[in-house]
């Protein structure tokens, strides 16, 4: 499950997860993100609230979210991970090879810092 909080001043969506990700949560965010994109051009960034990485609902909504880092990344400028988690804490360094967006981790509780540096050009 998603919760989407949409900044339209900044240009920047938090997003916290916290239970597997549905087709809807992916359609919900795709929807959001392409409006703004539609009106602004490209996304400021993402900032990613996880504690443990909860996996997805099932396979079609995997498939969702693989669609929509392929179809994002060149026109989200910066993703930020707040997370504990080890596994999450190293996706930054080896996501970097495939998308386009700077990516960077936060500790939990840093949402000030990862604002700042989504909003930094």
């Amino acid at each position: 499950m998603i919760n989407l909080s949409l900044n339209k001043d900044q240009g920047y969506v938090i997003l916290s997860i916290n239970g597997p990700i549905s087709v809807f949560d992916m359609e919900n965010l795709t929807d959001e993100v392409d409006h703004y994109i539609e009106d602004f051009g490209k996304l400021a960034g993402l900032i990613i609230m996880v504690k443990k990485f909860p996996g997805w609902d099932n396979l079609d909504s995997f498939f969702h979210h693989v669609k929509f880092v392929k179809d994002h990344h060149k026109l989200i400028s910066k993703v930020g991970f707040m997370t504990e988690d080890n596994l999450i804490k190293s996706f930054p360094s080896l996501a970097n090879h495939f998308v386009k967006a700077e990516l960077k981790r936060f500790d939990d509780g840093q949402m000030d810092e990862a604002v700042e540096w989504i909003c930094s050009h």
